[in-house]
């Protein structure tokens, strides 16, 4: 593959992404020779590469939306920021990975992340400017992002992941909060469904009932059944609002099928 029939011509990476040979680099490559300067065609990222990187399409878009796709890495090696790309693809799990066990909470709530931060490297310099940061308690794994206590007064339907909304609290802060936040129906033996928000509010209006065993129900569902007879089931904010404004109702188990019936 020589200098003429390459400048200009069109390959395709490994992921299928295209991208175009601009020009030869007067910069050399480990191996000898120069590398290529290169362009990708979707989103415009630029990168210089080796000659064998383009014949084994092993060249990386680092604009491309690879990340649930909408998240786009930047040009950084991520492994330096293991803990600060796992908050950011987390919280873009949340919000646009229909298959995330939260999804539901999040994403199909309403809940999005600013453009801004669709970019983990805008994410990764905004870090230290939000408001509650405080580095060594960061370090210390002490601090967790939430979005929620500076949006209170918007639905939570139109809240959104961005500096200006988001702050840093501790782990036993955030815990309390959320607890206090959590939307989940809480089924009755009988059948009879309460829609349900706080934990801690549940277990006050219901005398006997442990705050952990009701978590554990929604955390773990898979491992806790019930606590104290009854079936516990996270549901988003919009399933609360309508659970709590509708009819009352009624649950009837035949041959495990389950009927619902509004009474009138």
């Amino acid at each position: 593959m020589s200098k003429k029939n390459i400048i200009g011509k069109i390959f395709k990476n490994t992921q299928g992404l295209e991208f175009v040979i601009l020009e030869k680099s007067t910069n050399k490559a480990s191996h000898g020779g120069y590398k290529y300067k290169v362009k990708f065609i979707e989103s415009g990222y630029e990168v210089e590469v080796d000659k064998s990187g383009i014949v084994k399409r092993m060249v990386k878009d680092k604009l491309a939306k690879s990340v649930y796709g909408i998240g786009m890495v930047g040009d950084i090696n991520t492994a330096k920021f293991y803990k600060e790309y796992h908050m950011w693809a987390s919280m873009l799990s949340r919000c646009y990975n229909k298959n995330a066990e939260n999804y539901i909470n999040y994403g199909k709530a309403g809940i999005t992340v600013c453009e801004k931060w669709h970019l983990f490297t805008n994410f990764l310099e905004d870090i230290p400017k939000i408001d509650g940061y405080d580095k060594a308690m960061y370090k210390k794994g002490l601090l967790v992002l939430d979005k929620d206590i500076k949006q209170l007064n918007k639905s939570y339907t139109e809240r959104i992941y961005s500096l200006e909304t988001c702050t840093f609290v501790t782990i036993s802060e955030n815990n309390k909060y959320r607890e206090s936040k959590l939307c989940f129906k809480a089924i009755e033996p009988n059948g009879y469904i309460h829609y349900e928000k706080g934990v801690k509010e549940f277990c006050e209006k219901h005398p006997g009932f442990i705050r952990s065993g009701v978590s554990g129900c929604l955390t773990k569902p898979e491992k806790y059944k019930t606590h104290r007879g009854w079936k516990f089931t996270k549901i988003s904010q919009d399933q609360y609002i309508k659970g709590i404004n509708s009819n009352y109702i009624k649950i009837f188990h035949k041959e495990d099928s389950i009927f619902n019936i509004k009474s009138l």
